[in-house]
């Protein structure tokens, strides 16, 4: 199983643009150069992410992702995607 979901945005300090992909067992973090190409920046096993929920604001979609060790990982989508996103990394969740 794999899903990609390239127009995402990762929310850090420095606003860093990313990809987002979920496995069946990982969520990979791609970063996203200027040139459009793309580095693997973080794989996260399954088992290390503790929740996953709804953080929308005004005019985007927003996902939070609590790690097991505090780390919060917060991503921006279209308003229409979370619900969709936040399924199938739940469903992934539920197979760990």
């Amino acid at each position: 199983f794999w899903k990609i979901f390239n127009e995402a945005s990762w929310l850090t300090s420095s606003n860093t643009p990313a990809v987002l992909g979920i496995t069946n067992k990982r969520l990979l973090i791609y970063k996203l150069h200027l040139n459009s190409t793309i580095d693997l920046l973080e794989a996260i096993p399954l088992k290390d992410v503790a929740s996953c929920k709804e953080s929308n604001g005004l005019l985007n979609g927003g996902i939070l992702i609590q790690l097991r060790n505090n780390k919060k990982l917060k991503f921006v989508f279209k308003k229409e995607q979370v619900t969709q996103i936040i399924q199938i990394i739940s469903q992934s969740l539920k197979n760990v």
